[in-house]
């Protein structure tokens, strides 16, 4: 479905990486992480989640979604994508060692990350596409 939308292929494996912990009040990384996954990536607005608002913009059309934040978006979560952590003790490092992994990985939806080229294009003709 993916690879539909965006008219580009996009292989199996990491879509996304992102960090929790780094940064907060709290010093309960889980409950950070479960926070970040279950509140703002899953069941949050799509303005608070670059991630969410990139996968619903890549999704409205071929899910028939009433907008980015439609639970048709969730439930399409839900049942494809998984989560895996890596957990980190050293809280300073956290941020350094997720964006080495997005320059190795290069995952195609840290739109945030991504160079300029054939996804990120593509990403901006379909929010054009839905305002």
């Amino acid at each position: 479905m993916l690879n539909r939308s965006l008219m580009l292929p996009v292989g199996a494996g990491v879509l996304h990486v992102g960090h929790a912990g780094a940064v907060g009040r709290t010093d309960d990384v889980v409950t950070t992480v479960r926070h970040l996954v279950q509140t703002v990536q899953l069941h949050g607005r799509s303005r608070s989640s670059t991630f969410r608002a990139a996968l619903a913009t890549i999704l409205q059309e071929p899910l028939r979604a009433d907008g980015l934040d439609d639970p048709v978006v969730t439930d399409w979560m839900q049942q494809h994508l998984r989560v895996v952590t890596w957990p980190m003790h050293d809280r300073e490092a956290i941020r350094e060692l997720a964006q080495h992994v997005v320059e190795q990985l290069e995952p195609p939806l840290n739109v945030d990350h991504l160079r300029a080229g054939e996804v990120r294009r593509r990403l901006g003709e379909l929010r054009r596409a839905i305002r």
